[in-house]
């Protein structure tokens, strides 16, 4: 009995080490993997309204994330998800990367500028959902938790309407 329950703590403690091990690779430069913050979004101008959203991050490794907004404004609501590549040697430098990735976003209301055809009058039928590419400039900032960041995000609306649109996106978030 005391050789099973020694044998269990050992596996349970070497587990938990793996996990913690696995987490430490996943981390960018000294920070930890998930970040959350604030996020601006706009559009170009003469449209830049400027809604406020929720901005989450989640490092898979050194190189590659998955982002994740969720906000709105006067004008509607909107999530999003994408994943980026970051590359740590455009600017010779592990605190500043360039990112780009591909996700999707859905919104409701007249919220991102979406300049094409099929845009609806009926207030009711004003959602849509489509995919966006980003690309962007992060500022992990030495030694503590924080990332700033700039972002433009092209995207195509595809469902209820087709059409273009562009953001223009600027955060910070905090590593925990």
């Amino acid at each position: 009995m005391k050789r099973t329950k020694l044998a269990l703590s050992l596996s349970l403690a070497l587990a938990l080490a793996g996990l913690h091990g696995a987490k430490l690779q996943a981390e960018p430069s000294n920070m930890h993997p998930f970040g959350l913050g604030v996020e601006l979004d706009g559009g170009p101008w003469p449209a830049f309204v400027g809604d406020l959203a929720l901005s989450g991050k989640y490092w898979v490794n050194t190189y590659e994330a998955v982002d994740m907004d969720l906000g709105g404004g006067n004008n509607g609501f909107f999530t999003g998800a994408d994943y980026l590549w970051h590359n740590f040697s455009v600017f010779k430098s592990w605190n500043v990367p360039l990112y780009y990735g591909v996700g999707a976003y859905t919104n409701v209301g007249d919220d991102h500028a979406v300049y094409g055809v099929g845009d609806t009058a009926d207030a009711a039928d004003d959602w849509g959902a489509g995919i966006r590419g980003k690309l962007g400039v992060d500022w992990l900032i030495h030694t503590t938790p924080w990332e700033v960041y700039g972002e433009i995000a092209p995207s195509l609306h595809l469902i209820n309407g087709v059409g273009f649109g562009m953001g223009v996106d600027a955060g910070g978030r905090f590593y925990f």
